[in-house]
């Protein structure tokens, strides 16, 4: 049996779960376990694996220490008297110097590196998880969220004009601070208030409560990230900051739809990059990065002309 855990947020959780679902398609007879937060284990009902998790809810900053999820999982398998060894993967990208980018080689890489490291210090674990290996140009690694987080989004109203789901929700890891950036010198409130009311013709699901009280603005901010992701699924737009909200977005019904995401800007290289950021292949373009409050209103444009079917090419000055 192999346990998984990740010690810091719901993006790392995404990660997790496109790996665990990737590994119970490829090796359907490895049992798999999962330890998380208490707050996480909603997430993982009814995927067909062994949830278990630690007292705390996930830190708003920072996270606890690693040995309370590997404490929690051996005093699970002592409890139940198992037999089999038990394997303990850690599965954040930045437990090694090379793989702190959120992308999909990156967390293949992370996961067949660690079974390697077990393997050659662990001599006896050859038996049980040697004949692990993933390529990370085998099919498919959407996301998926069992059906019963349809229920909300299948309430959902979109529409007949274009629906945008758009996370402004402030990610944990900093990746993305529209206050680092040209976006605006006033609040948060009297940014979103300035975007929306621009673009009356597009009808907004967004991530959290933006304080704006418009027809086309919707609040989705209470619904779980299982939730989120049937949401965005409803869609024809993605705009992310990174993290959850954006991750979970990564659908198979979400592969061919175009997605940005607003001043990601850590790690540093990717702040001036023009490449794709957070590119997972099968799941569609990772995102065009978007710097400034300008250059969010010229896409937003181009969406509309999309949408009255007559597109036209804007130049966007970064």
């Amino acid at each position: 049996m192999i346990f998984f855990y990740n010690r810091w947020h719901h993006g790392d959780l995404m990660t997790q779960i496109m790996l665990m679902q990737k590994i119970k398609r490829e090796y359907p007879d490895l049992e798999i376990g999962c330890c998380c937060y208490y707050n996480h284990a909603k997430l993982l009902k009814d995927m067909g694996i062994n949830v278990i998790h630690v007292s705390q809810v996930m830190p708003t900053r920072g996270a606890i220490s690693d040995d309370r999820f590997v404490d929690r999982i051996i005093k699970w398998n002592n409890k139940n008297k198992r037999q089999e060894p038990c394997v303990i993967f850690d599965t954040w990208l930045g437990q090694f110097n090379d793989t702190h980018d959120h992308n999909w080689n990156n967390v293949i890489e992370v996961f067949n590196r660690s079974v390697d490291n077990l393997c050659f210090s662990h001599e006896e674990l050859k038996d049980v998880i040697g004949h692990i290996k993933l390529d990370v140009d085998s099919e498919d690694h959407y996301i998926s969220f069992p059906q019963s987080y349809c229920n909300f989004a299948d309430k959902i109203e979109t529409d007949p004009k274009t629906n945008v789901y758009f996370d402004c929700s402030g990610p944990h890891s900093g990746h993305s601070n529209i206050a680092h950036g040209n976006f605006t010198d006033k609040s948060e409130e009297y940014l979103w208030q300035n975007i929306f009311s621009k673009f009356p013709e597009l009808n907004f699901f967004t991530t959290k409560d933006t304080g704006v009280s418009m027809k086309n603005v919707n609040d989705v901010s209470s619904n779980n990230i299982g939730e989120l992701s049937h949401i965005s699924n409803k869609c024809d737009y993605i705009f992310g900051r990174g993290s959850g909200p954006y991750l979970c977005t990564f659908t198979e019904e979400n592969k061919n739809k175009k997605r940005f995401l607003i001043n990601f800007f850590n790690p540093v290289p990717l702040a001036n990059s023009e490449r794709d950021v957070y590119p997972f292949p099968k799941a569609g373009l990772g995102g065009k990065n978007i710097r400034d409050e300008h250059a969010l209103v010229t896409e937003l444009s181009r969406i509309c002309d999309v949408s009255r079917g007559k597109e036209r090419v804007l130049k966007i000055g970064l």
